[in-house]
């Protein structure tokens, strides 16, 4: 059983999560229907960030909290995504494969806009993360929610 600050902590997180998503779930319909503008790309760029900001976020806590260690060095991010997938002494495994296959997408697009310009987003480029994006948020909150009920 996880200790109750961990779980409330972890809440907090799906929370902020959800709510960014509501925010852009107008914006997200109408890319479905029409290509978006230039603002509109950057928009739905910097959702993607956060959405997996938000992510990066809840497997801190449980590398922190639960598994007592956190990954270091230049390559961190994409060892704390591959630690999610993989159970511990501490715990079983917080994502599938599955979902750790489809995590590694947006962890890499985070780099890309992290470390790049809107003006170079071409919509066909990210276009599939923005139409899978709230199919494997409802896909991840299960799984966490079957991690946080274990």
């Amino acid at each position: 059983m996880l200790p109750d600050e961990v779980i409330k902590k972890i809440q907090f997180e799906i929370a902020e999560i959800n709510e960014e998503i509501s925010a852009y779930h107008p914006l997200f319909k109408q890319c479905k229907i029409k290509e978006p503008d230039f603002i509109e790309m950057a928009a739905l760029a910097s959702s993607l960030h956060s959405f997996y900001n938000g992510i990066e976020k809840i497997f801190i806590i449980i590398a922190k909290s639960i598994d007592n260690q956190f990954p270091s060095g230049q390559k961190w991010h994409h060892e704390l995504l591959n630690e999610m997938k993989t159970d511990t002494n501490n715990r079983e495994n917080v994502i599938s494969n599955e979902t750790f296959n489809s995590l590694r997408k947006y962890l890499l697009f985070r780099h890309y806009y992290r470390h790049s310009y809107s003006w170079r987003l071409k919509w066909d480029e990210f276009s599939e993360l923005i139409f899978d994006l709230e199919p494997l948020w409802e896909n991840m909150k299960a799984e966490l929610d079957i991690f946080l009920n274990d």
